[in-house]
């Protein structure tokens, strides 16, 4: 009974605790929180410890950058400017405290400092961060296609974000030099074969799926069509 009721006052504890953060700590907490560099990124090189430089020198050593690839950068947004990317509105509701809390540590850590503009914001220090980075190679960025129900409909409730295809293909084709696109497409969608041939019409060679977030199951033989054309 003592541990049930020490177990009770500490979750209790806890969730008034993340309320209080969601309401009310000031911005500058939430950039420590985050992790937020505060500087440029032309000022990343700059400040980093004669340690840290020769660490990354280190790690590079014998690596062609030119050869280098990062598949896994993720670009999201908000729908600003007609990008078409989409966040769950609980990320931001006073009624889902806990993820309030995370979507604002995640937009500090961005470096996103007005939502209204927070899709060309994210690119922007996207783009700035690699390409002040002299070895950065190119970067596979990823669309994120929503949630779908067993029967093909679109299922924003359990969708935590979406970034579109279009959104992704139009951002590879402007930065050719730095981005490498990644097409998003859920196996369930009515139209899914089509759009992977469109895309892979487009120059698509890489898939991103998340299936737990997605409600896919890779195993699912009503997959094998779409695979059979991944194979295509």
């Amino acid at each position: 009974m003592r541990v049930t009721r020490k177990r009770t006052v500490i979750l209790a504890v806890l969730l008034l605790a993340t309320v209080a953060f969601g309401w009310i700590v000031p911005g500058a907490l939430v950039d420590v929180i985050g992790g937020a560099f505060s500087g440029s990124p032309r000022e990343l090189h700059d400040r980093l410890s004669p340690g840290a430089r020769a660490l990354i020198d280190q790690a590079y050593v014998g690596i062609d950058p030119a050869e280098v690839l990062d598949y896994h950068t993720h670009v999201v947004g908000v729908g600003a400017g007609g990008t078409g990317a989409w966040v769950n509105p609980e990320m931001a509701s006073w009624t889902s405290p806990i993820k309030r809390a995370k979507f604002s540590i995640y937009l500090s850590a961005s470096g996103v400092l007005d939502v209204a503009n927070a899709d060309q914001e994210f690119v922007t220090r996207l783009t700035e961060l690699i390409r002040n980075n002299p070895r950065h190679g190119t970067h596979a960025i990823m669309a994120f296609d929503q949630r779908y129900t067993d029967d093909g409909q679109p299922d924003r409730a359990h969708s935590e974000f979406y970034v579109p295809n279009d959104y992704i293909f139009g951002l590879a084709e402007t930065h050719a030099d730095i981005f490498v696109p990644v097409m998003s497409i859920h196996p369930l969608r009515p139209d899914a074969i089509e759009a992977l041939r469109r895309w892979a019409g487009r120059g698509g060679r890489y898939m991103k799926w998340l299936p737990n977030a997605m409600g896919i199951s890779p195993d699912d033989p009503r997959l094998d069509a779409f695979y059979d054309v991944m194979v295509e």
